[in-house]
């Protein structure tokens, strides 16, 4: 029962156990690359809710496997079993210091940067489409394709705080026009599709001929009625003149120091009357459209500050309410966000 236990615990382990080192160890490495596998299977969508009951099925029957061989082999060695130099409780012990210190950490970061990550949604800004507690799996693929596609539910990085992580709903990209008429919005003339949990709170949208002070670009009315404002896109021209706060805050994004001089705008220490936009742009929105603190706001999200797509819900609670895992919670465990 030791070595099952210890299988449990890290898979490898209960066949170090049981003396066998050399198989113990590629168990171990075989897993983590087997848990690759998995989460890869997690990320092809189009097979959802499927490809994650099979995902959880095979982590099941290897643990299984896993357990059944061990126990096995125990049985079959039985009392005279001799313990081999490495079974010894201060090697067991380094080795599972080793893999929650180095090894899982190493193999942790490599999975966040290319594969999937896991995040925590803290504001209501996406309410219904993503709850406040919810803990979601991250696409992190998404973060290398040049266009991203629009509609999709987005992580990135806040852009006046790069340590906050938001999740909004893209809804324009680089080289297209947004306008928000009557809390109706517009991408190059064309209405943008409703999202299955789209809701306002305000029933009576603000007045069209009222410009909201904290409306990002300045001037462009307010967010029921806004704009138009076309996104960036790399390559484009910027207007120090005409431009003058998309250039500012795009330059700012693009790593550039900027500041006024009089009426002249001084980029890096030189005068412009222009500027060349160096990577795409994305205008992000919440669902929660009366809520949503999003891009009407504070402004374009740089193709930098990607993360990736917001996948699938994994686990929820909500901590307002006790107990903070109820049923309604329970129920979001394997929802595809969409």
């Amino acid at each position: 029962m030791i070595a099952a236990a210890l299988t449990l615990f890290m898979p490898g382990l209960g066949h170090i156990y049981n003396g066998q080192l050399r198989k113990g160890l590629i168990i171990y490495f075989l897993f983590h690359l087997i848990l690759i596998g998995v989460f890869s299977i997690l990320l092809i969508r189009s097979l959802i809710p499927f490809n994650l009951l099979f995902a959880v099925l095979l982590l099941i029957y290897i643990y299984k496997f896993l357990i059944a061989q061990v126990v096995s082999y125990a049985k079959a060695e039985g009392k005279g079993y001799e313990p081999r130099p490495f079974n010894r409780l201060y090697v067991y012990l380094a080795m599972i210091a080793l893999s929650m210190y180095v090894i899982e950490p190493l193999y942790a970061s490599v999975l966040r940067a290319n594969l999937i990550e896991f995040f925590r949604v803290p504001t209501g800004a996406m309410e219904k489409t993503i709850l406040v507690g919810d803990f979601i799996f991250g696409d992190m693929r998404k973060r290398n394709i040049p266009t991203l596609e629009q509609g999709d539910v987005i992580i990135f990085k806040y852009p006046h705080n790069p340590l906050e992580k938001y999740v909004n709903r893209l809804v324009a990209g680089p080289g297209q026009t947004i306008r928000i008429v009557n809390q109706e919005i517009l991408i190059d003339g064309e209405a943008f599709f409703h999202p299955e949990h789209l809701q306002y709170v305000d029933r009576q949208p603000k007045p069209a001929g009222w410009s909201d002070p904290n409306i990002f670009p300045r001037g462009n009315g307010n967010k029921d009625h806004y704009g138009p404002v076309r996104i960036p896109a790399r390559g484009d021209t910027l207007s120090a003149l005409t431009d003058r706060d998309v250039l500012w805050y795009v330059a700012t994004m693009d790593g550039h120091q900027i500041h006024l001089q009089g009426s002249m705008l001084i980029l890096d220490g030189e005068p412009i009357s222009y500027y060349v936009v160096e990577q795409d742009y994305y205008f992000m929105m919440g669902d929660n459209r009366d809520k949503s603190f999003d891009s009407r706001f504070w402004g374009f999200v740089p193709h930098d500050y990607i993360l990736g797509e917001a996948l699938l819900v994994y686990f929820s609670i909500n901590k307002k309410r006790f107990p903070f895992v109820t049923w309604e919670r329970i129920k979001r465990i394997g929802k595809v966000i969409r």
